[in-house]
């Protein structure tokens, strides 16, 4: 038997975002059209279809979890871009860029209540409660680990244990939620907290790579070396300030510690490249989605079930933007 692809399971969502904007034709949800329109992986959202199949569940419906989680994600976008004055987001003028904070702040507060819609037309099935408790939990840990991101910006003694447990709540768990949320309506408890772990060690990987191709890739459809000019402190910098001398790390702490900084990213660029941080983060990052890898292969489903999870771990693992 075939099973359904990423690309599939992105078609499927995209079909059904297209439907749901179609529907939505007042001025006031241009905004929110706009960023759902934006060329997108639909990583959580596609990972959640894929638990579906891994679990064997055929209700229709739950197409409108993945929703729940895809509008819950752009949520986290629109806002995040706000807090950091991000430029850019896939390559096109952010939300308030486009209109205004205001206005952005409105289509940001707007998909979260449209994700809780989404979610409420599951809640006929079996289940539905621990699924409906397992977002709400997610949904405050999101939150949590962005408010952990603004603090770091104005410290200066976090250590990478710290800047770990950050993305791990800004990030990995939405993944780990994408992916267990599914076995909340199947009941089977073991193999959803296993895909919970593959969900948080993809999550963390895939954030530790975005750290990285934040100054490596001009791919990525933002601004090269966005953190550095934010002087947020990402894994490029934890390596960096590990490997570094006693001079470089002053350096370092210059560079990090200056808004006005001349040829701030080049320089950064220029320091990271001495010290081999390119290099030293793939490691880091090929450790944990290992660690996802282990956990995926302890689920226990037929190995032709998981070879679309284990086919777009490798794709992610080795992207470039």
């Amino acid at each position: 038997m075939k099973h359904n692809s990423f690309n599939d399971y992105a078609a499927s969502i995209n079909a059904a975002i297209e439907e749901y904007t179609t529907n939505k034709q007042e001025c006031f949800f241009n905004p929110i059209s706009y960023i759902l329109s934006l060329k997108a992986k639909r990583v959580r959202s596609s990972l959640f279809l894929f638990s579906c199949d891994l679990f064997n569940l055929k209700n229709k419906s739950l197409i409108y979890g993945a929703l729940a989680i895809e509008f819950f994600h752009n949520f986290t976008l629109i806002h995040d871009d706000i807090m950091d004055s991000a430029p850019l987001r896939r390559g096109e003028k952010t939300l308030h860029k486009k209109w205004s904070v205001s206005t952005a702040i409105l289509a940001g507060d707007t998909l979260m209540v449209e994700a809780y819609i989404m979610l409420n037309k599951l809640s006929k099935i079996r289940g539905f409660n621990d699924a409906f408790n397992l977002f709400n939990k997610t949904a405050i840990l999101v939150c949590k680990g962005q408010q952990m991101d603004l603090n770091f910006e104005r410290k200066k003694d976090i250590t990478l244990e710290n800047y770990l447990k950050m993305i791990k709540y800004k990030t990995a768990v939405l993944l780990g939620c994408s992916l267990k949320m599914a076995g909340c309506f199947s009941s089977n408890i073991k193999d959803m907290e296993l895909l919970y772990k593959v969900g948080v060690n993809m999550g963390l990987a895939f954030q530790l790579q975005d750290d990285l191709l934040d100054i490596y890739s001009e791919k990525s459809g933002k601004k090269i070396g966005g953190d550095v000019l934010l002087n947020k402190k990402t894994l490029p910098y934890f390596i960096a300030r590990q490997e570094a001398s006693r001079q470089q790390k002053k350096d370092l702490m210059s560079i990090y510690g200056s808004k006005k900084h001349t040829n701030k990213v080049a320089e950064t660029l220029a320091l990271f490249n001495l010290l081999d941080v390119k290099e030293k983060g793939g490691q880091f990052v090929a450790l944990y989605f290992k660690k996802a890898f282990d956990c995926l292969e302890k689920v226990a489903a037929p190995k032709s079930k998981k070879a679309n999870l284990i086919e777009y771990l490798n794709f992610l693992a080795n992207r470039s933007y």
